[in-house]
């Protein structure tokens, strides 16, 4: 849980909450804790919206042909898969994961002013994905 946005005035205060939660908690779970807290701190609680979980199988054949291929392009058989807070395009359409770029002992630049990745990277990516659209398309 994180604050995104905080407004202190004399007689108010606001802030949003940012809210994400392993499989095995729910939504209700925790809008029950926050409004308890809530009523006893006197604050208003209002909910905008909410993301359901997003959670996929690890042994679906969509999370094990992304896995495999990847090991099979880096023959990298220790790293296990990540599951990130990413989720941007994620939890627009049901079945879809985030997948990729950043390869092990790597240095992640995604969304930084210097994002970049090497043109050996790239090709490996290029390969990856290829095969990835390929086998899951039939």
């Amino acid at each position: 849980m994180s604050i995104r946005f905080f407004d202190i005035k004399k007689t108010t205060s606001f802030f949003t909450l940012n809210l994400r939660y392993p499989k095995g908690i729910t939504f209700e779970k925790i809008l029950f804790q926050l409004e308890k807290a809530a009523k006893k701190n006197q604050f208003l609680l209002k909910t905008d919206f909410h993301y359901p979980i997003m959670y996929i199988n690890p042994n679906s054949e969509l999370i094990t042909t992304l896995v495999n291929i990847y090991q099979k392009h880096n023959r990298d058989f220790l790293t296990a898969p990540l599951c990130s807070g990413g989720r941007t395009y994620a939890k627009c359409a049901p079945n879809l994961v985030p997948f990729g770029p950043v390869f092990p002992n790597q240095k992640s630049l995604a969304h930084q002013v210097d994002e970049s990745i090497s043109i050996d990277q790239l090709i490996t990516l290029t390969a990856i994905y290829t095969e990835v659209l390929y086998l899951l398309s039939r």
